[in-house]
């Protein structure tokens, strides 16, 4: 069984390990080649899988008494573990010294990595600077800049910034001379984290971007992860925590690929703390174990910066004892200058975190999409949440246009006012500023009091123009002084009066063809659209369908107290229907079949979508049909036997009968003997799985009465 955090490697990779099965088959040495490969798969970052790869060219080094090789393996195995536990990478490095063909520079590099992550940073700058120093004179330019980045770390440590600011951009310009983009990159995020931490944030968002770029070219995952863990703290300091959640399962994911359990432990411990109001007892003594555990590792800088964060986190949230958290830590970190610079930098956090929560909360955007489309929308009017700039919304009528504009009502500063909608389609020309605008007593006649409009009744909120594609041009002349302005005078009376308010406006209509034929004032227009946003149809971000059907689902289910579900071919009905109506009539065609439905399962015809050749798509490629036809093709051409079917289909028995139910595949559906018979009428079970069982029973008492 493959572990559950496994991950689907790229096409290179696999090729790469793909290629190490042979090996063993051959009558030669394959020592070099398989350490060929686990090179290339370190500098991948497909660390996990390289360590591997290293172990057993070790191995084969040992057996064949090939001193100098094994030497070198037991380096190269020393530098894909430096990211986890430094008790085996000790263990691998003390008999390493005077062996024959090592590489001395090579050696203090490492051995400076792993004394820097031990929390101790004199010992780590002398090996570093020795390795930088001979390396310099054997003129090995890419190892002297490894050893300089390093050390510009362990230089960070100690309190000495200017040296390593020196250090560091030494290094990154070695790197890009020579062109090394993981090295190079390394160095940036590197570099980056030291701004942090000393508060230049800007530079340091700087500083990730160009890493991030140097990621992309050189491929590499643990790089990535690198990058994505900082952008997503960056974000937290500014209170974002939807956009770190993000960030953070995004990083969870390489970590798993990665092989990085230190880091993995990090954002575990920033998942619990984000998703938590409050630290208490039980919390905090799991993260204190997960340090512990960390320490034993000789992992001593992950395990302090867990307690920092542990810490830090209760002293804002609860009344736990925090302070025997941060002496620890304090401790561990040998009382280096980096450990205050850590815990201001997760103070701020926490502060930050705080400030978030105690925020009103903000329902925007509760958007249901996947579509990219969507997505660059809602960032784009996340920036606009809290401006004044006036949003045209464009689109077909049901994709969400009026929800929309309340979301942005309700996210923005004037949420507490109201959110006034004006149907453009109900304005009569000769009504319309008693409407709008209100009127007094005697005005005309019928105004037997005075009326406010609805002008007025946004005062301070948002008043929102539904479908002003369809006013007249009359009317549309009559809006312009009032948006503008923001001034009305009402009907019979000679004072103007002010109201202030935001104005968000949306249309079904082709805006740029009412402009072309007169339709729509180009002055009106203007005034609009001061950001124009158009949704798109359901029909072109069909990725949306199946999250909103099973959001209407669970709604009605949870309205009404029932447990009722879509079968699986209704959900390949509603992905390839398609949906003139969009969203609006998505939600209503599921509530009438939630009705219709006499059982738990609500099928095709409990819809009502009177699906046709021109409300289908031309093919149906969903996955569910090519699995669905694909078995059923197996199962005929075996005449309906289920345990042929299964050995040519390279499953077992209970997995294809398993499937056969999941895709709502019956024996009638393929077993000839079945097919004249009504499903409804047979005196047998329904289901394959009950058949399957019967058959079985039979069969096993055939073979048990043959001699």
């Amino acid at each position: 069984m493959p572990r559950p955090d496994r991950f689907v490697l790229d096409p290179e990779t696999e090729c790469l390990i793909k290629s190490l099965r042979p090996l063993d088959t051959l009558s030669k040495n394959s020592t070099p080649l398989r350490r060929t490969i686990g090179i290339r798969l370190f500098n991948s970052g497909h660390l996990g899988e390289a360590e591997s790869c290293l172990r057993v060219a070790y191995e084969r080094a040992v057996e064949r008494n090939d001193e100098s090789r094994a030497a070198r393996i037991r380096l190269d195995l020393a530098c894909s573990m430096l990211d986890r536990s430094h008790n085996d990478i000790l263990a691998l490095m003390r008999p390493l010294v005077g062996s024959v063909g090592i590489d001395t520079a090579r050696a203090h590099n490492v051995l400076g990595g792993v004394l820097q992550k031990m929390c101790l940073p004199e010992l780590a700058a002398r090996n570093l600077e020795r390795a930088s120093l001979v390396s310099n004179k054997g003129r090995d330019r890419h190892l002297e800049a490894c050893a300089l980045g390093n050390w510009a770390s362990a230089m960070f440590t100690l309190g000495d910034y200017e040296k390593a600011n020196r250090l560091s951009g030494d290094a990154a310009a070695k790197f890009e001379e020579l062109g090394s983009s993981r090295h190079l990159g390394m160095t940036l995020c590197n570099m980056a984290w030291d701004a942090v931490r000393l508060r230049k944030y800007d530079h340091a968002y700087e500083l990730y971007e160009r890493s991030e770029a140097q990621a992309e070219f050189a491929n590499n995952l643990h790089l990535n992860l690198l990058v994505t863990f900082g952008r997503a703290e960056l974000e937290l300091l500014t209170g974002n925590t939807e956009a770190a959640l993000m960030e953070f399962k995004t990083a969870e994911r390489l970590a798993a690929m990665v092989s990085h359990g230190a880091l993995r432990t990090r954002i575990l411990v920033w998942k619990s703390i984000i998703n938590r109001q409050t630290a208490d007892s039980e919390i905090a003594s799991q993260f204190s174990a997960a340090a512990s555990d960390l320490r034993a590792q000789c992992l001593e800088t992950e395990s302090a910066i867990v307690l920092l964060m542990t810490g830090t986190w209760a002293r804002f949230t609860s009344d736990v004892p925090y302070e025997q958290l941060l002496a620890k830590a304090y401790t561990i970190f040998r009382n280096n200058p980096e450990a205050q610079l850590l815990e201001a930098h997760y103070t701020r956090i926490m502060g930050a975190l705080g400030q978030s929560r105690r925020r009103p909360k903000q329902s925007f955007p509760q958007f249901l999409t996947q579509a990219p489309a969507i997505l660059t929308l809602k960032d784009r009017l996340k920036r606009l949440i809290d401006t004044e700039v006036r949003i045209m919304l464009e689109g077909e009528s049901g994709t969400g246009k009026t929800f929309l504009a309340r979301q942005l009502h309700e996210a923005s500063r004037r949420r507490k006012s109201p959110f006034v909608v004006v149907d453009c389609t109900n304005l009569e020309e000769n009504l319309f500023e008693s409407k709008l605008f209100g009127h007094l007593r005697g005005a005309f006649t019928g105004a037997v009091s005075n009326r406010v409009g609805l002008v007025e009744e946004a005062n301070k909120g948002t008043l929102f123009l539904d479908e002003f594609g369809e006013l007249p041009p009359a009317i549309q002349a009559k809006l312009l002084y009032t948006i503008e302005e923001q001034r009305y005078r009402p009907v019979g009376s000679r004072v103007e009066k002010s109201a202030e308010f935001r104005v968000l406006a949306a249309t079904n209509r082709d805006i740029d063809q009412m402009l072309e034929t007169g339709q729509l004032r180009e002055d009106l227009f203007f005034r609009l659209s001061g950001c124009r946003i158009k949704l798109p149809p359901l029909r072109e971000r069909r990725e949306d369908i199946a999250p909103l059907a099973e959001h209407q689902i669970t709604t009605l289910n949870e309205r009404y107290g029932r447990k009722k579900a879509l079968k699986a071919e209704t959900w390949n009905a509603i992905a390839r229907y398609r949906w003139p109506g969009n969203v609006r009539e998505l939600n209503a065609t599921l509530e009438r079949g939630f009705h219709l439905a006499a059982g738990r399962r609500i099928g095709v015809d409990d819809l009502g979508l009177g699906l046709s050749t021109t409300s289908l798509d031309s093919e149906d490629l969903s996955w569910y049909s090519v699995r669905r036809t694909h078995l059923l093709k197996v199962l005929r051409m075996c005449r309906g036997n289920v345990s042929r079917s299964a050995q040519l289909l390279g499953v077992n028995r209970t997995t294809l009968i398993y499937k056969l139910k999941l895709l709502d595949i019956e024996r009638p559906d393929f077993d000839p003997a079945f097919q004249g018979q009504d499903r409804r009428q047979r005196p047998t079970s329904q289901s394959v799985a009950d058949q399957e069982g019967t058959e079985g029973i039979n069969d096993s008492r055939k073979e048990s009465s043959k001699p």
